[in-house]
């Protein structure tokens, strides 16, 4: 028994349920959609940080950084770029796209839509 006979689905409950559980998941949304934006807000602050590591702001001055472009983000950039440089296929990928040179995949729709949803399905699976 794994629980899923005591389930019983939105539309034999009342009115009155059906209201109070999407009630419930609306709230759960917008406290998760809050936490999110909570997130995103501390990392772009820390991003825009000054840098504290006189090792790291010396290579980027190297490299022909203005002094003045040098915070955590720029730090965070440089290490990627470093990581690519060196092999690394993910940080490859991840600045191509970030930019925006990622390849677009062809897909060949079929007359059958299932075949379509199987062949995007197995595209999504493969990223």
């Amino acid at each position: 028994m794994d629980g899923k006979e005591n389930l019983i689905p939105l539309t034999e409950r009342s009115k009155d349920e059906q209201r109070k559980i999407r009630s419930m998941g609306g709230k759960a949304s917008g406290k998760a959609r809050r936490k999110r934006k909570a997130i995103k807000e501390q990392l772009e602050m820390f991003l825009s940080l000054p840098l504290k590591d006189d090792k790291a702001k010396t290579l980027m001055k190297s490299m022909g950084v203005d002094i003045d472009d040098i915070d955590n983000q720029m730090a965070l950039v440089v290490s990627m770029w470093k990581q690519a440089l060196s092999g690394n296929v993910q940080a490859f990928n991840s600045i191509r796209d970030t930019v925006g040179e990622r390849p677009i995949e062809k897909v060949e729709v079929a007359n059958n839509i299932d075949d379509t949803v199987k062949e995007l399905e197995k595209m999504l699976d493969d990223e």
